[in-house]
């Protein structure tokens, strides 16, 4: 994809959170860009593995750093205990009304996964990317097969929460399905 529009897809994202409850930290726009590209197959060009926290992108971590070198994204400092959110500057808010049009296709997309993720916190974002990564990668699609893959790969998360999170993670993927048919 053109990084233009890539970047306003990324943009796109951060604002859709935003609107959502999230207080938009790197960790949040990495697991809800994950979730976009492996849920709903927008062609991002981010390539993700799993990480210490679930899905992770170098490339999009790399992709974040240039925006805020650029001037399109600025850092907002938040009260402990929480870390920093990123926030559109105005030369942000141009890039993305300047290429939205081509990328306006994809906004259901954005806002699917904005709606499911932006209210959830970190550790659970962790579980539900971590849950989608077994799924797609490992093609599991059971509950409880899903939940033991999870705990196998990260043993701090247990059982019950990797069951929750593999349960939410397919009730998403289903409802997604169901959306774009």
């Amino acid at each position: 994809m053109e990084r233009n529009n890539q970047r306003t897809i990324l943009l796109g994202m951060i604002k859709s959170l935003k609107d959502n409850k999230s207080w938009c930290g790197e960790t949040h726009i990495q697991k809800a860009m994950y979730s976009l590209k492996t849920i709903t197959n927008t062609p991002i060009d981010y390539d993700f593995i799993l990480y210490k926290h679930g899905a992770f992108s170098y490339d999009l971590r790399d992709e974040l750093t240039e925006m805020r070198a650029d001037g399109f994204l600025s850092i907002e400092i938040n009260p402990s205990p929480y870390g920093p959110s990123l926030a559109i500057s105005e030369s942000g808010q141009r890039l993305y009304d300047k290429y939205r049009e081509n990328v306006s296709q994809y906004d259901p997309n954005i806002d699917f996964i904005a709606t499911n993720l932006g209210a959830k916190g970190v550790t659970e974002l962790e579980r539900i990317s971590t849950a989608l990564y077994v799924c797609k990668k490992d093609n599991i699609f059971d509950i409880e097969e899903c939940a033991s893959r999870i705990n196998e790969l990260k043993r701090h998360v247990t059982i019950d929460l990797a069951r929750s999170a593999a349960s939410d993670a397919y009730k998403m993927l289903q409802e997604y399905e169901k959306h774009s048919c």
